[in-house]
């Protein structure tokens, strides 16, 4: 469902040849009520308000000694589907004020809005869901609805018991093109009864708002150094070599995480705490990234792949910042990467859920030990490493000596039982030019000294 504004209203109802807008609210007993109006009264409904008399109200009556006035909500507007789409009809829900423009205290609606205010004061907040209950009776011949059961189903029961379920289907079908989206449908437990139960959309937390509801503290445009010191304030273990994104990173997970019991979609991550991720839109100080949590835990990751390589680039040396400060997270420069989004990729996202997390909900397990299977698992492997002046004796460049590392030898007793020299010999200078490190070429000579 759309969020129109009041002059987008008047818009589509002038291009879809609306004739009649339905105004609706509610009485005290929650039962739905309106007056439709014609498109040239909307311009007033918008500006001062509908008025119409509220004596006979279920709830207003003993309330009100005059008319009161109806002000129609332009986020609500949906077409009425089951309405012609030529001279259609549609609906908005109102709220509901004295001709003086205060608030009618017993506006159904209002109170519900206050209510959630209120709420969210005290630190609690609403999910809002709904189901549909309904009974189907028989009519008799002349067309009136009788006290019999349009069927004998029961709870859960399929055709042929179960004769209402093209009732529910088109009920179901109908709700959807209004912008209301049924979660599930099934026949209940007593004849001819039927439920309709409607999804609740997950709440939506902007990063920022979420650190700023539970720390008091906006990092909006926020340096390294004050967010490292708030977080200092607060008591997180942190240190010099921990930039902007982990920062924030560490404040969300220690702080706001653990809140999110229902499902929340946290959305709007810092560009720091997202080196792959496409820049947002509309503020490029963000990125088009969300998460998934539930239960206190994230479950799921999902963002827009970042397709420009100028800027990738940047990112990348950005995180190389990182790992020389310490950082053994940060990623490194991955130049072949970088030239294949040269090369041009197409817009593209991905989400990834983590398996794990959302089997310890299904099942009310505390830890992930009790979901995945540890003891089948290999033993874990404690890697032994030599000193670099252990290669160094051997008569290897103090500059070659991490690049042997990354080439997999850790020890020099692993480096000596390379059996083709020459092998080794090309991938050390195929690391070389990879990386860009800009070393001495070695000859082939001298990589089968070392390992005689």
């Amino acid at each position: 469902m759309r969020n129109y504004s009041a002059e987008e209203v008047m818009q589509y109802v002038s291009e879809m040849e609306v004739k009649f807008i339905r105004l609706a609210f509610c009485d005290i007993f929650g039962r739905q009520k309106n007056i439709a109006i014609l498109p040239s009264e909307l311009p007033k409904a918008f500006s001062t308000g509908i008025a119409f008399d509220a004596s006979a109200i279920a709830g207003f009556g003993g309330a009100v000694r005059s008319d009161l006035f109806l002000h129609p909500d332009p986020t609500t507007l949906v077409a009425l589907p089951w309405r012609p789409e030529i001279g259609s009809v549609v609906r908005m829900f109102c709220s509901i004020t004295h001709p003086d423009g205060t608030p009618f205290a017993h506006d159904t609606r209002g109170i519900l809005k206050q209510a959630v205010a209120d709420a969210a004061k005290a630190g609690y907040a609403f999910s809002f869901g709904s189901e549909l209950e309904f009974y189907l009776f028989r009519l008799d011949e002349n067309g009136e609805v009788t006290d019999v059961p349009y069927d004998q189903a029961t709870y859960m029961d399929v055709a042929p018991e179960d004769r209402c379920e093209n009732v529910r289907r088109e009920i179901c079908l109908t709700l959807e093109r209004m912008g209301i989206q049924p979660e599930s449908s099934h026949h209940e437990e007593g004849p001819g009864q039927n439920e309709v139960d409607f999804k609740r959309p997950f709440k939506r937390v902007k990063m920022s708002e979420a650190i700023k509801e539970y720390t008091g503290f906006d990092i909006t445009g926020k340096s390294e150094d004050e967010i490292r010191a708030f977080c200092l304030s607060i008591g997180l273990n942190v240190d010099e070599t921990m930039g902007k994104g982990k920062l924030i990173d560490e404040i969300f997970g220690e702080k706001c995480e653990s809140h999110y019991i229902q499902p929340t979609f946290i959305y709007d991550y810092p560009v720091e705490m997202s080196p792959l991720t496409k820049m947002h839109r509309s503020d490029p100080g963000l990125t088009e990234r969300f998460e998934l949590f539930v239960n206190g835990k994230e479950v799921a990751n999902a963002y827009s792949e970042l397709n420009d390589p100028i800027d990738q680039l940047n990112r990348f040396k950005d995180q190389l910042a990182l790992q020389e400060r310490g950082d053994d997270e940060a990623m490194f420069i991955d130049y072949d990467f970088v030239r294949a989004l040269e090369y041009g990729m197409p817009p593209t996202s991905g989400m990834g859920i983590g398996i794990d997390r959302l089997c310890m909900i299904l099942t009310n397990s505390p830890s992930i030990q009790d979901v995945l299977l540890f003891p089948q698992m290999k033993p874990e492997k404690v890697a032994t490493v030599d000193a670099d002046e252990k290669f160094i004796e051997l008569g290897i460049p103090a500059d070659w000596v991490a690049v042997v590392r990354k080439a997999g030898y850790q020890t020099v007793e692993a480096l000596k039982a390379v059996e083709n020299p020459n092998k080794l010999h090309q991938e050390l200078s195929g690391l070389n030019k990879k990386m860009k490190l800009g070393l001495k070429t070695l000859s082939p000579d001298e990589v089968k000294s070392w390992i005689k």
